[in-house]
């Protein structure tokens, strides 16, 4: 069958799945190339370290785009300039739609395993056990590969695997380290008999809750974490401390935000909160 190509429908196809506008116009290598360039520029960006910072993250983003964009335009031109011609085996609708099967899924399994291949994971807060550092509606960045080369640090929050689930992943702040002894109590945490300096915790969110008072000793190869909303926060003072194997990644910004502040109040977009890097 001789026929020549829609403009259109190449861009549009490039636009609907990576590659497929390609495999329309008979350009088979191109589409190829096409579907591994994305992952392929996500990994390139969180292995040298792009994904961990706003401007990075920015860059990363726009660079993907920017495939897309020239991928379409590159289709239509490849439409537009050559003539009507025998169409191939592979020009046939049966194999564009197994082309798009397969290309969804094998960027769907992609992206599923990130944290595995390229050391990065998204997240959105979904409760208020970290206010004012997180709040409910706050997405944010983890660098899934930072303590293979790395432990965490006092005060710093990190994403862990929940130890009574470890299905769930919580996100909550290193107050105490291997072999530290603590003790909590009226809103104090004193680290082998010193108080801690908190500057993170808001006094509004830290009245003194009567639970999880007392004296904690954190075993060897386990961490002891909190909430900065330490009254509405179940955390290490409830369930234990969680073991090494159960850390998952740092946090590292705020690239998205939208909730409430408060409960019962409608949700809004918070763009002041964009690029926050988490202390």
């Amino acid at each position: 069958m001789i026929k020549k190509r829609s403009a259109i429908l190449a861009g549009l196809l490039n636009f609907m799945g990576a590659g497929l506008g390609f495999l329309y116009v008979g350009r088979p290598s191109w589409a190829a190339i096409n579907l591994l360039s994305l992952p392929l520029l996500l990994g390139f960006g969180a292995w040298i370290g792009l994904m961990f910072k706003p401007a990075g993250f920015v860059a990363v983003c726009i660079s993907l785009l920017a495939v897309i964009v020239a991928s379409m335009y590159l289709a239509v031109r490849i439409a537009r300039r050559e003539q009507a011609a025998e169409l191939r085996a592979y020009q046939r609708w049966y194999v564009y739609f197994s082309y798009y099967v397969a290309a969804s899924i094998f960027l769907n399994v992609v992206l599923m395993n990130r944290s595995a291949l390229f050391g990065y994971e998204t997240f959105r807060v979904p409760s208020r056990s970290m206010m004012e550092t997180l709040l409910p509606g706050d997405s944010f960045v983890s660098n899934t590969w930072a303590f293979k080369r790395r432990t965490p640090r006092r005060g710093e929050v990190i994403v862990f695997l929940y130890p009574k689930d470890p299905s769930l992943k919580y996100v909550q702040r290193v107050v105490g380290l291997p072999g530290d002894t603590l003790r909590v109590q009226g809103g104090v945490v004193e680290v082998n008999g010193a108080r801690l300096d908190e500057p993170y915790i808001s006094p509004g969110h830290n009245h003194g809750a009567p639970f999880g008072n007392g004296r904690f000793e954190v075993p060897v190869g386990h961490y002891f974490v909190m909430g900065d909303n330490r009254d509405n926060s179940a955390d290490s003072r409830v369930w234990g401390t969680v073991p090494q194997a159960n850390l998952y990644g740092s946090v590292e910004f705020i690239f998205w935000s939208y909730g409430s502040d408060e409960a019962f109040q409608p949700a809004a977009f918070r763009a002041s909160r964009i690029g926050w890097s988490i202390q």
